[in-house]
Protein backbone atom coordinates (compact mmCIF):
# COMPACT_ATOMS: atom_id res chain seq x y z
CA UNK A 1 0.00 0.00 0.00
CA UNK A 2 2.69 2.67 0.90
CA UNK A 3 4.37 2.47 -2.68
CA UNK A 4 0.58 3.09 -3.95
CA UNK A 5 0.66 6.22 -1.83
CA UNK A 6 2.74 9.66 -3.27
CA UNK A 7 2.91 12.54 -0.79
CA UNK A 8 2.49 15.70 -2.38
CA UNK A 9 4.39 18.77 -1.50
CA UNK A 10 1.43 19.93 0.71
CA UNK A 11 2.57 18.44 4.71
CA UNK A 12 -0.65 15.50 5.55
CA UNK A 13 -1.61 15.11 2.10
CA UNK A 14 -1.30 12.51 -0.42
CA UNK A 15 -2.80 10.67 -3.23
CA UNK A 16 -3.39 7.18 -4.00
CA UNK A 17 -2.22 6.09 -7.37
CA UNK A 18 -5.31 4.06 -8.59
CA UNK A 19 -7.73 5.86 -8.17
CA UNK A 20 -6.15 9.17 -7.80
CA UNK A 21 -7.88 10.19 -4.53
CA UNK A 22 -6.61 12.35 -2.72
CA UNK A 23 -5.90 11.67 1.39
CA UNK A 24 -5.16 13.76 4.29
CA UNK A 25 -2.50 11.66 6.55
CA UNK A 26 -1.28 11.58 10.22
CA UNK A 27 1.34 9.74 11.54
CA UNK A 28 1.58 8.85 15.56
CA UNK A 29 4.76 7.58 16.57
CA UNK A 30 3.71 5.91 19.45
CA UNK A 31 0.83 3.91 18.55
CA UNK A 32 0.45 0.30 16.74
CA UNK A 33 -2.43 -0.72 14.53
CA UNK A 34 -3.64 -2.68 17.19
CA UNK A 35 -4.46 -0.38 19.28
CA UNK A 36 -6.67 1.42 17.10
CA UNK A 37 -10.52 1.20 18.95
CA UNK A 38 -12.98 -0.92 17.38
CA UNK A 39 -15.00 2.13 16.55
CA UNK A 40 -12.93 3.65 14.60
CA UNK A 41 -13.36 1.75 11.27
CA UNK A 42 -17.17 1.80 11.91
CA UNK A 43 -17.58 5.47 12.00
CA UNK A 44 -19.81 6.18 8.98
CA UNK A 45 -22.07 8.97 8.94
CA UNK A 46 -22.39 11.48 5.68
CA UNK A 47 -21.07 14.49 7.50
CA UNK A 48 -17.53 12.51 9.22
CA UNK A 49 -15.06 12.29 7.35
CA UNK A 50 -14.17 8.12 8.12
CA UNK A 51 -11.29 6.08 8.60
CA UNK A 52 -10.46 5.01 4.82
CA UNK A 53 -7.53 2.89 6.27
CA UNK A 54 -4.61 2.89 8.25
CA UNK A 55 -1.03 1.58 7.76
CA UNK A 56 1.97 0.53 10.34
CA UNK A 57 5.53 1.94 9.16
CA UNK A 58 8.54 2.68 10.84
CA UNK A 59 7.83 5.77 11.50
CA UNK A 60 4.59 4.86 13.93
CA UNK A 61 1.37 4.35 12.97
CA UNK A 62 -0.26 6.28 9.62
CA UNK A 63 -4.01 7.31 9.38
CA UNK A 64 -5.86 8.49 6.33
CA UNK A 65 -8.78 9.93 5.88
CA UNK A 66 -10.84 11.04 2.45
CA UNK A 67 -9.75 14.85 1.32
CA UNK A 68 -12.19 17.19 2.03
CA UNK A 69 -11.95 19.99 -0.61
CA UNK A 70 -14.19 22.76 0.32
CA UNK A 71 -11.99 24.41 3.54
CA UNK A 72 -12.58 25.37 6.65
CA UNK A 73 -16.19 26.41 7.61
CA UNK A 74 -15.15 29.25 9.61
CA UNK A 75 -12.75 30.60 6.13
CA UNK A 76 -16.30 30.90 4.61
CA UNK A 77 -17.22 33.72 7.32
CA UNK A 78 -14.44 35.92 6.63
CA UNK A 79 -16.27 37.24 3.67
CA UNK A 80 -19.69 37.98 4.61
CA UNK A 81 -18.52 38.15 8.35
CA UNK A 82 -22.09 36.36 9.67
CA UNK A 83 -24.32 34.06 7.57
CA UNK A 84 -27.81 34.40 6.96
CA UNK A 85 -30.01 32.60 9.41
CA UNK A 86 -31.31 29.98 7.47
CA UNK A 87 -27.57 28.90 6.03
CA UNK A 88 -26.04 28.88 10.19
CA UNK A 89 -28.85 26.94 10.57
CA UNK A 90 -28.34 24.06 7.90
CA UNK A 91 -24.75 23.63 9.15
CA UNK A 92 -25.82 23.68 12.58
CA UNK A 93 -28.91 20.82 11.72
CA UNK A 94 -25.62 19.10 10.24
CA UNK A 95 -23.33 19.15 12.49
CA UNK A 96 -25.96 18.24 15.17
CA UNK A 97 -26.70 15.03 13.32
CA UNK A 98 -22.54 14.32 13.07
CA UNK A 99 -22.57 14.91 17.06
CA UNK A 100 -25.56 12.56 18.14
CA UNK A 101 -24.42 9.73 15.40
CA UNK A 102 -21.04 10.28 17.49
CA UNK A 103 -22.47 10.16 20.85
CA UNK A 104 -24.37 7.08 20.21
CA UNK A 105 -21.17 5.26 19.49
CA UNK A 106 -20.32 5.86 21.96
CA UNK A 107 -17.35 8.61 20.63
CA UNK A 108 -16.74 12.55 21.93
CA UNK A 109 -16.42 14.70 19.33
CA UNK A 110 -13.68 16.77 20.72
CA UNK A 111 -15.23 20.00 18.65
CA UNK A 112 -12.80 22.51 17.35
CA UNK A 113 -13.08 25.16 14.38
CA UNK A 114 -10.04 23.26 12.31
CA UNK A 115 -12.29 20.25 12.66
CA UNK A 116 -15.44 21.18 10.75
CA UNK A 117 -14.80 21.55 6.89
CA UNK A 118 -17.16 21.75 3.93
CA UNK A 119 -17.38 19.52 0.91
CA UNK A 120 -17.34 20.22 -2.66
CA UNK A 121 -21.15 20.49 -2.35
CA UNK A 122 -21.80 22.83 0.94
CA UNK A 123 -22.30 19.65 3.10
CA UNK A 124 -20.61 20.10 7.07
CA UNK A 125 -17.95 17.30 7.61
CA UNK A 126 -16.54 16.60 10.75
CA UNK A 127 -12.96 15.90 10.54
CA UNK A 128 -10.41 14.98 12.91
CA UNK A 129 -8.23 11.79 13.91
CA UNK A 130 -9.28 12.12 18.13
CA UNK A 131 -12.32 10.34 16.52
CA UNK A 132 -10.25 7.37 15.34
CA UNK A 133 -7.46 7.58 18.48
CA UNK A 134 -9.46 8.77 21.41
CA UNK A 135 -8.13 5.97 23.79
CA UNK A 136 -4.43 6.46 22.49
CA UNK A 137 -2.51 8.26 24.49
CA UNK A 138 0.98 9.69 21.99
CA UNK A 139 4.08 11.13 23.98
CA UNK A 140 2.31 14.93 22.74
CA UNK A 141 -0.70 13.95 24.66
CA UNK A 142 0.87 12.30 27.77
CA UNK A 143 3.30 15.83 28.22
CA UNK A 144 0.62 18.38 27.31
CA UNK A 145 -2.93 18.14 28.31
CA UNK A 146 -5.35 18.99 25.24
CA UNK A 147 -7.98 21.31 25.49
CA UNK A 148 -11.15 22.64 23.09
CA UNK A 149 -10.83 25.68 21.67
CA UNK A 150 -13.66 26.88 23.14
CA UNK A 151 -13.70 25.21 26.65
CA UNK A 152 -16.56 24.61 28.50
CA UNK A 153 -16.66 26.29 31.72
CA UNK A 154 -16.92 22.57 33.65
CA UNK A 155 -13.57 21.46 31.68
CA UNK A 156 -12.15 24.94 32.97
CA UNK A 157 -13.00 23.91 36.26
CA UNK A 158 -12.33 20.02 36.81
CA UNK A 159 -9.45 19.66 34.72
CA UNK A 160 -10.89 17.24 32.41
CA UNK A 161 -10.39 17.38 28.61
CA UNK A 162 -13.97 16.99 27.19
CA UNK A 163 -17.23 15.33 27.45
CA UNK A 164 -20.28 15.00 25.86
CA UNK A 165 -22.01 18.18 27.12
CA UNK A 166 -18.85 19.89 26.69
CA UNK A 167 -19.32 19.24 22.61
CA UNK A 168 -22.90 20.52 23.06
CA UNK A 169 -21.36 23.66 24.68
CA UNK A 170 -19.36 24.00 21.45
CA UNK A 171 -21.98 23.65 19.59
CA UNK A 172 -23.72 26.53 20.86
CA UNK A 173 -20.51 28.76 20.56
CA UNK A 174 -19.84 27.45 16.81
CA UNK A 175 -23.67 28.34 16.23
CA UNK A 176 -23.18 32.05 17.76
CA UNK A 177 -20.09 32.76 15.58
CA UNK A 178 -21.79 31.42 12.99
CA UNK A 179 -24.72 33.91 13.42
CA UNK A 180 -22.41 36.76 14.58
CA UNK A 181 -18.96 36.77 13.48
CA UNK A 182 -17.21 36.60 16.58
CA UNK A 183 -17.23 33.92 19.63
CA UNK A 184 -19.77 34.89 22.52
CA UNK A 185 -16.71 35.20 24.79
CA UNK A 186 -14.22 36.91 22.25
CA UNK A 187 -11.19 38.79 23.98
CA UNK A 188 -7.55 39.05 22.63
CA UNK A 189 -6.41 37.57 26.06
CA UNK A 190 -6.29 34.14 26.99
CA UNK A 191 -6.87 34.31 30.51
CA UNK A 192 -9.59 37.10 30.15
CA UNK A 193 -11.76 34.53 27.72
CA UNK A 194 -11.32 31.95 30.80
CA UNK A 195 -13.17 34.68 32.91
CA UNK A 196 -15.59 35.48 30.24
CA UNK A 197 -16.65 31.61 29.89
CA UNK A 198 -17.26 31.63 33.49
CA UNK A 199 -19.35 34.61 34.47
CA UNK A 200 -19.71 37.00 31.89
CA UNK A 201 -23.56 36.95 30.54
CA UNK A 202 -24.21 35.99 27.06
CA UNK A 203 -25.11 39.53 24.95
CA UNK A 204 -27.25 39.35 21.84
CA UNK A 205 -27.65 41.31 18.36
CA UNK A 206 -31.60 42.77 18.46
CA UNK A 207 -30.95 41.03 14.57
CA UNK A 208 -30.78 37.77 16.06
CA UNK A 209 -34.80 35.79 16.14
CA UNK A 210 -35.87 34.97 18.84
CA UNK A 211 -35.95 31.12 18.10
CA UNK A 212 -31.68 31.40 17.57
CA UNK A 213 -32.00 33.37 20.73
CA UNK A 214 -33.68 30.59 22.93
CA UNK A 215 -31.42 27.82 21.27
CA UNK A 216 -28.49 29.57 21.95
CA UNK A 217 -29.14 30.13 25.93
CA UNK A 218 -30.02 26.47 26.31
CA UNK A 219 -26.80 25.51 24.42
CA UNK A 220 -25.01 27.95 26.09
CA UNK A 221 -25.97 26.72 30.08
CA UNK A 222 -22.94 26.68 31.99
CA UNK A 223 -24.63 23.90 34.20
CA UNK A 224 -23.73 20.72 31.82
CA UNK A 225 -26.76 18.99 33.98
CA UNK A 226 -29.77 21.66 32.41
CA UNK A 227 -27.64 22.35 29.07
CA UNK A 228 -29.55 21.31 25.98
CA UNK A 229 -28.21 17.84 24.61
CA UNK A 230 -29.50 14.47 24.22
CA UNK A 231 -30.11 14.22 28.14
CA UNK A 232 -32.37 17.27 27.85
CA UNK A 233 -35.85 17.83 26.15
CA UNK A 234 -36.11 20.99 27.02
CA UNK A 235 -35.88 22.13 23.18
CA UNK A 236 -39.15 22.29 20.57
CA UNK A 237 -37.89 19.28 17.93
CA UNK A 238 -38.37 19.41 14.72
CA UNK A 239 -40.70 16.97 12.64
CA UNK A 240 -38.46 13.99 11.91
CA UNK A 241 -39.11 13.86 7.94
CA UNK A 242 -36.88 16.90 8.47
CA UNK A 243 -34.19 15.62 10.24
CA UNK A 244 -34.77 12.57 7.58
CA UNK A 245 -34.12 15.72 4.93
CA UNK A 246 -30.85 16.83 6.50
CA UNK A 247 -29.24 13.57 7.11
CA UNK A 248 -30.16 12.16 3.68
CA UNK A 249 -28.24 15.45 2.01
CA UNK A 250 -31.91 16.62 0.20
CA UNK A 251 -31.33 19.83 1.27
CA UNK A 252 -29.46 22.50 -0.48
CA UNK A 253 -27.26 25.77 1.27
CA UNK A 254 -29.11 28.78 0.84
Amino acid sequence: MGRCLVCRSLPGLCWKKSTQRRYARKTIRTARLASLPETAAQINHPFIAPLAFALQTPKGLQLYTPFVSGGYIFSHLQRPQRFAVDRARFYAAELLCALEYLHDIPTIAWLKPGNVLLDSLGHVTLCGFGLFTRHIRSEDQATTPRRPEYPAPELLLDGRSTSKAADWWTMGVFFYEMLTGLPPFYHGDTEEIRRNILGQPLEFTESLPRSAVDILTKLLDRDPNTRLGPNNNNNNNDDDDEWELVYNNTSQTS
